[in-house]
């Protein structure tokens, strides 16, 4: 609808149409219209609403002279508010968690604000503050060196400038982060920001824009919703560190559903998870709890409802230390298998050691080190592809690469609990 209606403008500017083709065009576009401006062809819950509401508004005004403009106007308004409201989480962070989806979209609004500012016309609905909540919120998903976690469908890359380019697309500067992170009652830079409405749990060593030694960045996905471009990843969590990918998402490989290379991506044995008897997640519900910041460390936990167990995730960061409390809790008395997976960045040298398992990588070294109330077995794999595919990362589209993930596996009845705590030492430390 847009491509057409710059044409029209171009055609009329040009005035190289005969009358019968301009009417003819007219009426294509005033049946287009109606069509966008229809609520049972609206799709609230993908991006396709929100063009479908800017496409919209910019009829209203280019088709001007028609008695329904301002109908649309009011209609397409609606579309939009519906749209953000369901979107965005009052944070400012979008549910579909896959930050260049985010960068997507934030671009996507920039464009509808920039043509209401640059044609002199009024701000629309509730577009413009949740506009600048979200682009500010987005500085905390952003890790120091500008790239960010590649959950969700997520691309790896947002490319150079992308800020810059939204802020020619809006006409003024990109807003400074506002969400205000968890207070800290400790005089160290590190913040934790919380979205229980988009699922995410930010902990970083320093707030952003700013560099510390550490540069540690670990996103903790304790909600997650069905929207377009989801991963059954409840309570998973990525690990930066040091200027290193250490835990990892897998990617998302490609949008064609029926491959099992797609399936295996958006799938919970992909990510940084618990599984119970193996079954995979089917957005099965979960409570959050509140984030905790002590002079200890930082913290925050959900529960998520699986059909055999309940499970409790706990992350915290305590110092130079990453601690994960698992918490299982059967729903009967029979045994259970339970299975945490720990999918480690490309790259790194993966083995066990006497309590769990080490990665390495150049003169870094993350020791995993595990307590459990249950023996168990480790298992390190990278590249199976029977009976199931398991130890893959999707660099780009429709390429699978090997990347090991280490399994911890064992037997319950009742109740169980595993603490994972991870330190970076150098490797001559021992």
């Amino acid at each position: 609808m847009r491509v057409m209606l710059f044409l029209w403008d171009a055609i009329r500017v040009t005035r190289s149409l005969d009358a019968p083709t301009a009417s003819a065009l007219l009426a294509a576009f005033y049946q287009h219209a109606e069509y966008l401006a229809e609520p049972a062809n609206f799709l609230a819950e993908s991006n396709h609403g929100m063009e479908m509401a800017g496409s919209l508004l910019a009829a209203s005004y280019v088709l001007e002279p028609f008695e329904d403009s301002e109908r649309w106007r009011l209609r397409a308004t609606e579309m939009l508010d519906e749209y953000l409201a369901g979107a965005f989480s009052p944070e400012g962070f979008n549910r579909e968690q896959s930050p260049s989806y985010q960068v997507f979209i934030m671009r996507r609004l920039a464009q509808i604000d920039g043509f209401l500012v640059r044609n002199d016309l009024p701000p629309i609905g509730e577009l413009r503050p949740i506009l600048d909540q979200a682009l500010a919120a987005f500085r905390y998903i952003q890790r120091h060196n500008r790239s960010i976690p590649a959950i969700g469908d997520s691309a790896r890359n947002l490319g150079k400038a992308w800020d810059q380019r939204i802020e020619a697309e809006l006409g003024r500067p990109y807003p400074e982060p506002t969400p205000e992170p968890v207070d800290n009652p400790r005089e160290d830079p590190s913040i934790l920001v919380a979205s229980p409405g988009a699922g995410y749990a930010i902990f970083a060593s320093n707030r952003p824009g700013e560099q510390q030694p550490s540069d540690l960045h670990l996103t903790f996905k304790y909600n997650y919703f069905k929207y377009p471009h989801f991963h059954e990843d409840g309570l998973s969590f990525v690990l930066y560190w040091r200027g290193k990918e250490w835990l990892i998402d897998p990617g998302r490989f490609g949008y064609d559903w029926d491959r099992p290379e797609r399936q295996y991506v958006r799938s919970s044995r992909a990510h940084n998870v618990v599984q119970v008897d193996g079954m995979e997640f089917e957005s099965w519900p979960v409570i959050t709890y509140e984030p905790v910041r002590t002079m200890e460390g930082d913290a925050i936990a959900a529960r998520h409802s699986m059909p055999a167990a309940d499970h409790t995730r706990a992350v915290g960061v305590r110092g130079p230390e990453v601690l994960i409390w698992d918490h299982l809790v059967a729903r009967d008395d029979a045994t259970h298998r339970a299975s945490l997976f720990f999918h480690f960045g490309r790259g790194l040298d993966v083995e066990q050691t006497s309590v769990g398992v080490a990665a390495r990588a150049d003169q870094k070294r993350l020791e995993v080190d595990v307590n459990s109330s249950r023996r168990g077995d480790w298992r390190v794999i990278s590249g199976q592809t029977e009976p199931e595919l398991q130890g893959w990362w999707s660099p780009r589209s429709n390429v699978l690469e090997p990347a090991p993930v280490a399994a911890l596996e064992f037997d319950f009845e009742g109740m169980a609990t595993v603490v994972t705590s991870m330190k970076i030492r150098k490797r001559n430390d021992g």
